[in-house]
């Protein structure tokens, strides 16, 4: 008796579905970011999405006086300068991202990130204002230059530190946006 599937097994269908499910990891990879999607607003589907899919990447801090949970990435390394957090106000139907800054950089204002690209072309980032916005918006920045293959640096009195130099560092950084887009279909 023979185990090894026949030329059957690779019909047209089990292609398809191959390639579906090898699209469906790498989703948000090619997209792009539409900024007057930006509504922190999340609903019934992706709130169920997230929690069943998704949630089991993190881990979850209720945050009972605020009715608050807050998701913060497993695989994010203990040294990360910048971590970012999911903030999800069930009760109001609300998502932000929250950035959770190193001891150091709590004094830094403007925060400053410089950026270099492959092609050699450098620029920054600055997170000036803490509201909910600002750090959407310095999220999208760097998860945009995560995207296209820069690399980071945090300047903090004047001196570069390197930034999301790992690649499981950048990966978890580049989930956690994406996560974020996803429960408030910004994609």
């Amino acid at each position: 008796m023979n185990c090894m599937p026949g030329p059957r097994f690779f019909t047209p269908t089990w292609i398809v579905m191959i390639t579906v499910v090898a699209y469906s990891c790498q989703m948000d990879r090619d997209k792009l970011i539409d900024r007057s999607k930006f509504t922190f607003r999340t609903y019934d589907d992706t709130e169920i999405f997230f929690k069943n899919m998704r949630a089991s990447y993190y881990s979850m801090e209720e945050v009972s006086s605020a009715k608050l949970q807050v998701y913060r990435f497993d695989r994010t390394s203990e040294g990360s300068w910048i971590k970012i957090a999911i903030v999800m106000n069930w009760r109001e139907d609300m998502a932000y991202i929250v950035t959770e800054l190193d001891e150091l950089l709590l004094d830094e204002e403007p925060l400053t990130l410089a950026w270099t690209a492959p092609d050699g072309q450098e620029g920054k980032i600055y997170l000036e204002e803490r509201s909910r916005e600002g750090m959407l918006e310095f999220a999208t920045q760097v998860y945009e230059g995560i995207r296209a293959g820069h690399t980071f640096r945090i300047i903090l009195l004047e001196e570069p530190f390197d930034f999301l130099s790992e690649p499981e560092d950048r990966e978890a950084f580049r989930i956690t946006v994406s996560d974020y887009y996803r429960l408030t279909r910004v994609f």
